[in-house]
């Protein structure tokens, strides 16, 4: 797995790239409500559907290579 911090869905991506999108994708209801964070939902907004399912299954992809010590 690749360490560029400038991709989310490549295989040189940097895996924190896709487990934050992920995690702020599948918490959505809980922290939204924070004054701080809509900025970063109007960008996963702007990222389309077929983006967003993208870095949805890198990230489980990087929680697989994780759980299985490859990471």
């Amino acid at each position: 797995m690749g360490r560029n911090a400038n991709e989310t869905t490549t295989d040189d991506a940097c895996p924190f790239n896709a487990l934050y999108w992920d995690f702020m994708a599948r918490n959505r209801t809980k922290p939204e409500k924070n004054q701080l964070l809509p900025f970063v939902y109007a960008t996963w907004e702007k990222f389309g559907a077929q983006k967003q399912k993208a870095i949805r299954i890198k990230a489980a992809q990087t929680l697989t290579a994780i759980s299985e010590n490859k990471l």
